[in-house]
């Protein structure tokens, strides 16, 4: 009996060692977004009680990278018209990517925006 419970023990340890080993252990390393990235925005139509701002990422580094922007727009009084989390996937240097947000509308619009997860690639 004593034989089956040190096997059984045995077994068990040698599971857990098998999936820790497996297991990724690669971890996440984020960097600060490249010099030469910018975020521009624009204004554009009124339709249905919205107005389209179109924010813009440019990539001019000599480096290839993720990341998520958190944009909130605001109007000159500070009053949040809108915001969202916009994912850049693998952006190319001397390319671009646009996002659409939805927002209430406004004559003049600030932008507030932090980089997260930035990965050069």
């Amino acid at each position: 009996m004593k034989i089956i419970k040190w096997g059984l023990l045995v077994l068990l340890i040698l599971t857990v060692l098998i999936l820790v080993l497996s297991c990724d252990s690669e971890e996440q390393t984020f960097s600060d977004v490249p010099d030469g990235v910018s975020v521009t925005w624009e204004l554009q139509d009124v339709m249905n009680d919205q107005q389209k701002l179109v924010i813009f990422v440019e990539n001019n580094s000599e480096d290839t990278f993720s990341g998520s922007l958190d944009v909130k727009a605001k109007d000159l009084t500070d009053e949040v018209l809108g915001s969202d989390i916009i994912y850049v996937d693998k952006l190319k240097p001397s390319t671009s990517t646009y996002a659409i947000l939805w927002i209430d509308p406004t004559d003049e619009v600030d932008i507030e925006y932090v980089w997260r997860e930035v990965k050069i690639i």
